[in-house]
């Protein structure tokens, strides 16, 4: 039996010296940083992940004709609403596994499924169910003491919380609670982005000597990891304090 946690060999492989570039970061300046499970772990892609690698894709082609150019906002929504319909069939799968999963004993896997379907309802833009499937995941590691799953769960949880508090201010008190909890737990790659989602989330709601401070401690972590990527990242979310 593979004696690896859930999350262990994705975030022992997130490092931020691999960082270099700033088209190796997962997202931009000002805005919320998400740990992922590698691919070989089978976990639904994130939705925006799966539209970065189509505009990346898009980038080095050229439309045959104007006809398909006008045609290609029908294909998209079709393409969207297919995706969606695949979500409920997935999710459904998840469900009966998660519960197979748990009659059996089988923790590790158990958890891979309430995180597969949280990652699901995210990308169907149902954070609040999606928080609570990533609970679930959180129990489990806590149970399994997955200390590295324990991390992605805080991760994800929090991310949602800030998704959730731009139009409930109030959920940013959860995000700031869970992504603390993340810092607590994580190595120097993880507070490098804990403290990058805490600075974002102080400063969308005006406290900018806090949003600062995190900041600059996510500064501190991109020297300490030599990430030149990461740095470019922290000094844009430090220009960004006081501002839009």
């Amino acid at each position: 039996m593979n004696a690896k946690t859930l999350a262990e060999e994705n975030l022992k492989g997130f490092r931020l010296k691999n960082l270099q570039k700033e088209s190796d970061l997962p997202l931009r300046v000002n805005q919320a940083q998400r740990i992922e499970l590698p691919i070989y772990f089978n976990t639904p892609k994130r939705k925006e992940d799966i539209i970065a690698h189509q505009r990346l894709k898009d980038k080095g082609e050229k439309l045959a004709n104007t006809m398909l150019n006008k045609n290609s906002g029908l294909q998209m929504s079709y393409q969207d609403s297919y995706n969606r319909i695949a979500a409920q069939k997935r999710l459904k799968d998840y469900d009966i596994l998660a519960f197979a999963c748990k009659r059996a004993g089988k923790s590790r896997d158990e958890g891979r499924a309430y995180y597969s379907t949280g990652v699901l309802y995210d990308n169907l833009g149902k954070f609040k169910m999606a928080i609570d499937q990533y609970k679930r995941f959180l129990q489990v590691c806590k149970a399994i003491g997955d200390v590295h799953g324990e991390a992605l769960a805080y991760n994800c949880i929090g991310v949602d919380y800030m998704k959730l508090g731009e139009s409930e201010p109030s959920c940013y008190k959860d995000a700031i609670d869970f992504h603390t909890r993340h810092k607590e737990v994580a190595d120097v790659a993880g507070k490098f982005l804990a403290h990058i989602n805490l600075g974002i989330i102080y400063n969308a709601t005006g406290d900018h000597e806090k949003s600062s401070i995190n900041h600059q401690f996510a500064l501190r972590y991109a020297i300490q990891m030599s990430s030149v990527a990461g740095q470019s990242v922290a000094i844009g979310n430090l220009g960004k304090v006081g501002g839009n």
